[in-house]
């Protein structure tokens, strides 16, 4: 086995982990909000609130934490090829 083979080898495993991790979070989420929905199972205005939340906030809170992530990314890498 050459080091190329060995290295699709690891990069599978390795992204066969971050898919398990990745399933690992999206289940946790998925119970978390069910849990919430059981906590206030006796209140339709609150089941309408968080629906709201998840549905019309909770997308563009994501989008902006992205942005604000890649634009830390592409400051590090700027500083990162001046000190070069």
């Amino acid at each position: 086995m050459n080091n190329g083979e060995k290295k699709d080898n690891n990069d599978t495993n390795s992204n066969s982990h971050s898919h398990s991790v990745d399933n690992q979070l999206e289940n946790e989420a998925i119970t978390n909000v069910k849990k919430i929905f059981e906590r206030y199972k006796d209140s339709p205005n609150m089941k309408q609130k968080i629906n709201h939340y998840i549905k019309d906030i909770l997308p563009g809170f994501c989008e902006n934490a992205s942005q604000q992530q890649k634009q830390r990314e592409d400051r590090k890498n700027t500083l990162e090829e001046k000190s070069d």
